[in-house]
């Protein structure tokens, strides 16, 4: 019994002549022993539990060590023989929590040995459990059940080699592959394969983790720490049996052939791991069947997909053959129709040849007539422009300048331009001397050449013509474009 209970002082007796209180009570617990002996001798487990429990609880605690001690190995006795029973007619869940209350009872410190044996044999029925588990709610159940222990301390007389595998077993296997397979039932319903994908990943952790536990961490805690370990096969087993299935789904569904066909291969990979597995534990495994069964089913699956998938492909190679024959046809038909319309086109060119022919003898004696009448039109424009000069230099009042030399003429106006160019600044009287003409005249004349495009630039106030070139004006127009802003000082 735990130490505060040895410490704590037995209830008064009463004072008075009569029957005292704790005589009473004691006389009730003897009559309660009885009938609970009874019942478990008859094999009604649950009703000798709950007798034990109440006389557990009473004051035969104070006054009988020995008996009270029994009683508590009577109520772990029940518990477990109830959770047999229940294990019997495949009520694992219930074994399950018959065997946690075994476990988690720390008024009785069971031998580690005790302790190990039990939960190996809770773990089994977790196992089976799963095994016939048919949807997430169960599934939630158990994982509720396996939880409600993750908080128990450490067991006296256990060691930490042994209770570190305990813990990881719960922590890296138990619990994670009850998550993944409550997933795994929830996304069975759903269309896309991709939550199955995750959920193989999850059972190839817990595969890992097993591995771990067995290879790495089973010598921790000596014999009861590779007992402990060992069982973690089960699991995995689980595990990858599951996988199968995940794979079975998945090339069940719409996705491509290959992907169908590769989670075939994946699962009977799986499968086969398993039965390896179940192989090597020795004796008659209850999965032994279901592995077998699994792969023989994903090989059919197999190859009845490659199967489909070769009439798939057969059927498109059909298709495509109907589809080139038919598309051979139609450029046979379009070649007919090409022969029947070649003379058509032929003789269409020919004529469209033709016009184009008769179009361009027009165009080429339209440009010739064009040009014939350019050319009299520039004639004539310089015979006006002749008479135009002629008549600016003809002599003043005195006859001093005569016109009826033709070439003298246009040498003249020549060389009164070239003038004007080479000596960029000119005085009008200095041009007035050099061509014998008076000051109007040169003024009338320039202004006759400036509206002429002959010769460009500006008069000044001073009676001078500044010769500025087409190259100089673009020059300055650029200059004033970059400046932007600028005075006529600038300019000059």
């Amino acid at each position: 019994p735990p130490p505060a209970a040895a410490a704590e002082a037995p209830p008064p007796a009463s004072t008075g002549g009569g029957i005292s209180e704790v005589d009473h009570r004691i006389a009730q617990l003897e009559t309660q022993w009885k009938l609970a002996d009874a019942a478990f001798n008859e094999g009604d487990l649950p009703s000798a539990l709950a007798l034990y429990t109440d006389i557990a609880g009473g004051v035969m605690r104070w006054f009988d060590q020995e008996r009270y001690a029994l009683v508590k190995s009577r109520m772990r006795d029940c518990a477990l023989g109830m959770a047999r029973q229940c294990a019997l007619s495949r009520r694992f869940l219930e074994a399950v929590r018959h065997i946690n209350s075994v476990i988690a009872d720390t008024d009785d410190a069971l031998p580690a040995e005790a302790l190990v044996a039990c939960r190996i044999t809770r773990d089994e029925h977790v196992a089976a459990h799963l095994q016939g588990a048919s949807g997430p709610d169960a599934c939630a159940d158990l994982l509720a059940a396996v939880s409600s222990l993750a908080q128990l301390p450490r067991p006296a007389g256990m060691d930490g080699g042994t209770w570190a595998v305990w813990r990881k077993k719960d922590r890296s296997v138990i619990s994670l592959l009850l998550e993944a397979r409550m997933e795994h039932l929830r996304d069975a319903s759903k269309a896309t394969p991709a939550p199955l994908l995750v959920r193989i990943d999850q059972y190839e952790q817990v595969v890992r983790a097993c591995e771990k536990i067995v290879g790495g961490d089973s010598g921790e805690g000596g014999a009861l720490g590779r007992r402990l370990a060992e069982q973690s096969s089960d699991f995995a087993v689980e595990a990858l049996l599951w996988i199968s299935d995940s794979c079975e789904q998945v090339a069940s569904s719409n996705e491509t052939w290959d992907v169908r066909i590769s989670a075939c291969d994946k699962g009977v990979i799986a499968a086969l791991e398993a039965r390896k597995r179940v192989s090597g534990s020795g004796g008659g495994h209850s999965r032994e069947g279901y592995c077998e069964r699994t792969v023989e089913r994903l090989q059919a699956l197999r190859e009845r997909l490659e199967r489909e998938k070769e009439e798939e492909e057969e059927e498109q190679r059909q298709v495509e053959k109907a589809l080139g024959d038919q598309r051979r046809l139609e450029e046979e038909v379009r070649a007919a129709k090409k022969v029947l319309n070649e003379e058509k086109l032929r003789k269409a060119r020919e004529e469209r040849l033709r016009k184009e022919q008769e179009k361009r003898e027009r165009a080429v004696a339209e440009k010739e007539e064009a040009e014939r009448k350019a050319q009299e039109e520039i004639k004539k424009k310089e015979e006006e422009e002749f008479d135009k000069w002629k008549d600016l230099f003809e002599t003043g009042e005195d006859g001093a300048q005569a016109d009826d030399d033709l070439q003298e003429s246009q040498g003249m106006l020549q060389e009164f331009i070239d003038y004007l160019k080479d000596n960029k600044i000119t005085p009008l009287d200095e041009v007035a001397a050099k061509f014998g003409l008076k000051a109007q005249e040169v003024l009338n004349r320039v202004e006759g050449l400036e509206s002429m495009g002959r010769v460009t630039g500006l008069m000044d106030d001073r009676g001078k013509f500044i010769y500025i070139s087409m190259d100089e004006m673009k020059g300055v127009a650029k200059w004033i474009n970059n400046q932007g802003r600028v005075s006529v000082e600038d300019i000059v």
